[in-house]
Parts: C-alpha cells; sequence; structure tokens
C-alpha cells in the first residue's frame, strides 16, 4: 500500500496509497522531468560503486577485490575485526547483501552496518569476531535491474560466478554465523 517516489532533484519519499485485493492505488504529482518509481528507493551499482569507493582506509577494513561476475563486474569482500586480537579467539560471521537485486534496502542497511563496524562503539565486537562482508552479492542482477538470476540455489547451485565466489567464501571461512539479507 505504498511506493517510493524521486522527483527530479529531490530525495526519495515514500507515497502511501490504498489497497483493494491485489491491487493497490497511489497517487502523486509528476512534476515535469524524470520521476523515479520504484518499491523502494533505488540503490544501483553505481550507487555501490560510489559508496565502496568512499569507504576511508581504516586499520579494522580489509577491502579487497574477490574477483569478476560473469558480466565482468567487480565482486568484492570487507573483512572487519581487530587484527591485534588473538585470531583463535575470534568467531566468525559470514554477511552478505543483495542476492534478490531488488531489495534495495539491504544495501543502505549494509552501508550503516559498515559505518557501525568501524566506530569505536564496536571495538568489543571486532576483538571478538572475524566479521567478513559481500555488500553487494548479486552484482550483474543489480546492474541489469533483474530480480533474481539462477545460480544460487535450485537446480544449479553455484551456477554463476558471484555464486560461486560467495560458496568459495563460506567454504574457506566456515563461519560460525552466516546472515543473509
Amino acid at each position: 500500500d505504498f511506493v517510493f517516489i524521486q522527483p527530479p532533484g529531490m530525495e526519495w519519499r515514500q507515497v502511501d496509497g490504498a489497497t483493494d485485493g491485489w491491487v493497490s492505488t497511489v497517487t502523486f504529482r509528476a512534476e515535469p522531468g524524470e520521476t523515479k518509481f520504484g518499491l523502494s528507493p533505488w540503490y544501483g551499482y553505481g550507487d555501490f560503486q560510489r559508496w565502496l569507493n568512499s569507504l576511508p582506509p581504516h586499520p579494522h577494513l580489509d577491502k579487497r577485490l574477490v574477483g569478476r561476475s560473469d558480466g565482468g563486474r567487480e565482486q568484492w569482500e570487507l573483512t572487519i575485526t581487530d587484527a591485534t586480537a588473538p585470531r583463535e579467539e575470534k568467531r566468525s560471521i559470514f554477511w552478505h547483501a543483495r542476492e534478490h537485486a531488488y531489495e534495495t534496502w539491504s544495501s543502505f542497511a549494509m552501508e550503516g552496518l559498515v559505518d557501525f563496524l568501524l566506530a569505536d562503539g564496536a571495538a568489543d565486537l571486532r576483538r571478538r569476531f572475524i566479521i567478513v562482508l559481500h555488500p553487494l552479492t548479486n552484482v550483474d542482477g543489480v546492474a541489469q535491474g533483474f530480480e533474481y538470476p539462477g545460480g544460487y540455489d535450485a537446480p544449479e547451485p553455484g551456477g554463476t560466478a558471484t555464486a560461486r565466489l560467495t560458496f568459495d567464501a563460506i567454504d574457506q571461512l566456515r563461519p560460525d554465523f552466516a546472515v543473509t539479507w
């Protein structure tokens, strides 16, 4: 019973509507120019690249390119931990987002998560955990505007380069916890 719009030159905003059965009706004024419309604010591959490139060097952040998608797009992995704390005393978390390309909220949440994990208030977490993040798992789906291309589950797990990179990271890390957004 709501959508998000972004009028030209303005921020995204939620527009409430009404639902009758399977039909949702929303009304809004479309200003001259291009008005973006979606079930959530858009967050594309370019937004991800801008955010990734804006991350400043940090002593607890290891940012590395782990491979490329079938479409040649960069697949990134972020590891956040306190390298001075004994590794054998740490538990591991594998956290990935945007396996479903349309779930843009998880990209906004991932940005907030990284900010939190690098802040002073998360020092204890960094001492106790190795946190491995795949912040944009389905890079081709996001870049092309697809919902969910195959290759992550049945009938062919690991059927895409990005799925293989995700599964390889899990196999290598053998995390104590896995979180999927």
